[in-house]
């Protein structure tokens, strides 16, 4: 198999990522903000460097770029490859997907986050499950959860039952994601990364109304362009049959994995691709790799996780830097080429 190039989104948090669920007491939990790859170290080297290094380690994912503001990302990592993006997590992902797309021959793109400390040894596991798996249309881990998680207790469970397993399992959705470039709604797939980020650490069924409400749009312009084109409609029907279906599964801990491998396929895989690889499947791996679940979004994980207690301050931590038009507070109100027709404009060649 040849090497997946890597994006590893170093954006940053333009809203508090904490979210106290309902009914529980309140914690004494501070949210971070900002370029957290940079403003958090571990023994004074950047979060994001040490990730490089690890997912590199595995031979698997080569070669590697953040998404994010060069200006930053230069200075504070000399010599990595940055595709230069300071914008919402979807045009984040738009962009630097699109510099793969077109600079690298590549069948895979692996997408991972800034925010998190990936054991080498899970990694290993990680690297060696996705490489005995594919050919495939996409992978990500899920972790089984079995025992308090700490500073991440607070983070909401989803519930699916393992091929094998008698009762379904609590788990966190692993910051790892393996994607096939041939087989994605490119242009769906990056609207529905920005509200899934907009609305990360609600429960299940409120977050698939916010979803909902923030994709209709997007697909009816789908459906429009179908018809123009004398195809049958499809989008709007067949998001919501299979998202409603799979949330409604994931509440009631229905859900298999294989419930979701499928219904995540019919709803971002395109669909002549899914008619000329019928029997090509997408994979949810459950997996012991908790570091790539954990991600940190409050200071007391920052501390608990990264063994450390500094964190950056300026520019790289967040209120205090830049001010652009994209900082409301609801991110929902942007007005972002996810949320528009594509835009024409070939994004930015990656700087060394």
């Amino acid at each position: 198999m040849r090497p997946i190039p890597m994006i590893v989104l170093g954006g940053r948090d333009r809203r508090d990522a904490y979210h106290r669920p309902d009914g529980a007491e309140p914690a004494e939990m501070n949210p971070l903000r900002g370029y957290k790859g940079i403003a958090l170290q571990i023994d004074g080297q950047p979060l994001v460097s040490v990730i490089i290094e690890r997912m590199a380690a595995t031979g698997v994912f080569s070669p590697i770029w953040i998404a994010g503001p060069a200006r930053l990302y230069h200075q504070a990592v000399p010599g990595v490859r940055v595709i230069d993006t300071d914008s919402s997590f979807g045009d984040n992902l738009r962009t630097a997907v699109e510099t793969v797309r077109e600079e690298l021959d590549a069948e895979y793109v692996a997408v991972t986050t800034a925010d998190i400390l990936p054991d080498p040894d899970e990694l290993q596991l990680a690297a060696r499950d996705l490489v005995r798996h594919v050919p495939l249309d996409f992978w990500m881990p899920h972790v089984p959860i079995e025992a308090s998680l700490g500073s991440s207790d607070w983070k909401p469970r989803y519930g699916m039952r393992p091929p094998g397993e008698p009762a379904p399992l609590g788990t966190l959705p692993g910051h790892l994601v393996v994607g096939n470039l041939d087989s994605i709604r490119f242009d769906f797939v990056y609207r529905l990364f920005d509200l899934f980020y907009q609305t990360r650490n609600r429960p299940v069924l409120p977050r698939t109304a916010s979803v909902a409400k923030g994709i209709i749009a997007h697909m009816l312009r789908e459906d429009l362009a179908a018809l123009a084109t004398g195809k049958a409609p499809y989008a709007l029907f067949t998001v919501f049959r299979e998202g409603v279906m799979l949330a409604l599964n994931i509440a009631s801990q229905k859900a298999t994995t294989r419930d979701l491998e499928d219904r995540i396929r019919k709803i971002s895989m395109r669909r002549d691709y899914r008619r000329l690889f019928p029997n090509r499947r997408g994979r949810i791996a459950v997996l012991d790799v908790m570091s790539l679940a954990r991600d940190i979004d409050t200071e007391e994980e920052a501390r608990e996780l990264t063994d450390t207690s500094f964190i950056a301050p300026a520019e790289t931590a967040g209120p205090d830097g830049p001010k652009g038009p994209t900082d409301s507070e609801d991110p929902a109100e942007q007005k972002s080429p996810t949320s528009t027709a594509p835009s024409k404009t070939p994004p930015p060649r990656a700087t060394e």
